[in-house]
């Protein structure tokens, strides 16, 4: 991967749950990485769903393979310059461990 293609600023981030002490847990996003990668949109929908235009696009995030990069998961979620995005799908496209690829959803829930 060239470097002049990573000029994204990416933080991955992991669920953490914590007791919240009255029998609940409280739920926060911690950062486990934050690297810089490469971000491509790819296509975009717009619904109307009870009277409101809910929008949604897909995209794909590429990463330089690291034993943390490894470790992402689709219930993990990234973060590109201040967007928060849903991790939909994890891969090695070579499978030669150079480069991890992550399918993107942006403006939906989790």
């Amino acid at each position: 991967m060239r470097a002049g293609w990573l000029r994204n600023k990416v933080q991955v981030e992991r669920e953490m749950q914590t007791p919240d002490g009255a029998g609940g847990v409280s739920v926060e996003w911690q950062i486990i990485a934050a690297i810089r990668g490469e971000l491509r949109m790819s296509k975009g929908k717009e619904v109307v769903s009870s009277g409101q235009i809910e929008a949604s696009a897909m995209g794909t995030v590429s990463l330089r393979y690291s034993t943390v990069t490894a470790s992402i998961t689709e219930a993990d979620r990234v973060v590109v310059d201040g967007i928060p995005m849903n991790i939909r799908s994890v891969r090695d496209p070579e499978g030669r461990k150079r480069r991890i690829e992550l399918i993107v959803e942006r403006g939906v829930a989790q």
